[in-house]
């Protein structure tokens, strides 16, 4: 595929296609949107760089960084971690281009988000190796954040994330973001201890993250003063319980609608969890939670049905679920969602998000939701087919066949176990008529 060639003035790349078709204000005077703010499933898809010297700056990007080329021509080069179209792109567009001048206005600088300390590791190493210098580094607290800069001149960090309720927070639950100092040289050495060995794998790491921009009106901090700067802690990619922290200690209601609106297409799987959580808990429910079990069917169906987007009556979408007994009830599914988060990782991905895939899930959800829904109440036989869809759903948000093929196995045995109980039940009843 040929990468289409951009110039100045006409055909600037800002301004699209020529034969694109635009609103304007007029067209859209009338329209009512239902929010204020932007969708918290938005993110920073990936930052375009114009550059003086297209071969050096690839260099840097691909063979001391690890980004791999998605797609190049002589204009332009596309680059990305893992499978991901580009999260950086290079260009020499503008012929003309050079390099501005100090004190300017514009990009301070974009963050390239590690996953672990080793990673961050792997590319100071590299960086050195390769005689590029780092300008500064600081801990921030949520994150560690080291400074350099690349062949153009643009500012750059390299960034590894803390857990979401490992970040400082005001009082008032905001962010309380601190600039303390950060020792790089050791976060090395204790990466080569923990590892045993004097050396690192220097090989680039292509699929070890995305990218975050920040924009920045400040300087770019030095090692010896660094400002208050760092990744977007808004973007936590592929984690659930972070992304439910967020939902709850961020701003607006916390009812069942904006829970929907946060996981989009994976919200049937998120309900689930919630709707077959209290009886999956090892306590008689006394039939109390059939009522959760019948909307986890009809959700089931709406999957099974192909919808995209869950459809509920505009009251539930603004039932609350800030209330402390809700509270509490989340909490305890973060730290099990957490505990799970720590031993699974992605596995057989490309069967996640599938038409087929989703009938499947919705024909489980609702074998394992009768079961618990038939189960005689105070007998606790409903815990099982349960606690098999809260995985098989937690199996699909963390996109873990390994999670879902032990979710069926935790729902095929609670629903043999309820049926060879009751029919023994059954059958001692009879012997005493």
């Amino acid at each position: 595929m040929s990468i289409p060639k951009h110039a100045t003035g006409a055909n600037d790349p800002l301004r699209g296609h020529p034969a694109s078709r635009l609103p304007t204000a007029a067209d859209v005077a009338a329209v009512a949107l239902r929010r204020g703010e932007i969708s918290p499933r938005a993110d920073i898809g990936h930052v375009n760089l114009t550059v003086t010297d297209l071969e050096r700056a690839v260099i840097f990007y691909r063979d001391v960084l690890g980004l791999h080329v998605t797609q190049r021509d002589e204009q332009a080069a596309f680059l990305a971690a893992g499978t991901y179209h580009h999260h950086v792109a290079l260009n020499t567009w503008d012929s003309e281009a050079k390099a501005p001048p100090p004190h300017a206005a514009g990009l301070h600088h974009f963050g390239l988000r590690l996953p672990d300390r080793t990673a961050l590791a792997e590319v100071v190493v590299r960086l050195l190796q390769a005689g590029h210098e780092l300008s500064g580094a600081t801990d921030h607290g949520m994150n560690l954040a080291v400074y350099l800069r690349d062949p153009e001149g643009n500012g750059l960090e390299l960034m590894v994330d803390r857990a979401s309720d490992e970040w400082p927070r005001a009082p008032d639950g905001s962010i309380a973001m601190r600039v303390a100092p950060l020792d790089v040289s050791e976060l090395v050495a204790e990466v080569l201890r923990d590892l045993g060995t004097e050396r690192l794998d220097l090989m680039p790491r292509a699929g070890r993250g995305p990218i975050v921009i920040v924009v920045s009106q400040a300087p770019l901090p030095q090692a010896a003063d660094p400002a208050p700067t760092g990744g977007d802690p808004n973007h936590e990619p592929k984690r659930v319980s972070d992304e439910l922290q967020r939902w709850l200690s961020g701003g607006g209601n916390k009812t069942l609608g904006s829970l929907i609106e946060l996981f989009g297409e994976k919200s049937f799987a998120i309900l689930f969890v919630f709707l077959l959580g209290v009886s999956a808990l090892p306590l008689p429910t006394g039939g109390v939670t059939h009522v959760f079990e019948i909307i986890a069917v009809l959700l089931a169906l709406q999957l099974i049905a192909n919808r995209h987007e869950i459809w509920l009556p505009e009251r539930w979408r603004k039932l609350e679920l800030a209330g402390e007994k809700q509270q509490r009830f989340i909490a305890g599914l973060m730290k099990l969602i957490r505990r799970l988060e720590r031993v699974s990782r992605p596995r057989l991905r490309f069967v996640f998000g599938h038409r087929f895939s989703n009938i499947a899930f919705g024909l489980l959800v609702i074998g394992g939701t009768v079961g618990a829904f038939l189960a005689p109440p105070f007998s606790g036989l409903d815990t099982l087919p349960s606690l098999g869809v809260v995985l098989l759903s937690l199996g699909v948000l963390l996109e873990d066949f390994l999670v879902v093929v032990a979710a069926v196995v935790v729902g095929a045995v609670g629903v043999i176990l309820e049926i060879v109980l009751g029919t023994a039940a059954i059958k001692g009843i009879g012997s005493l008529l």
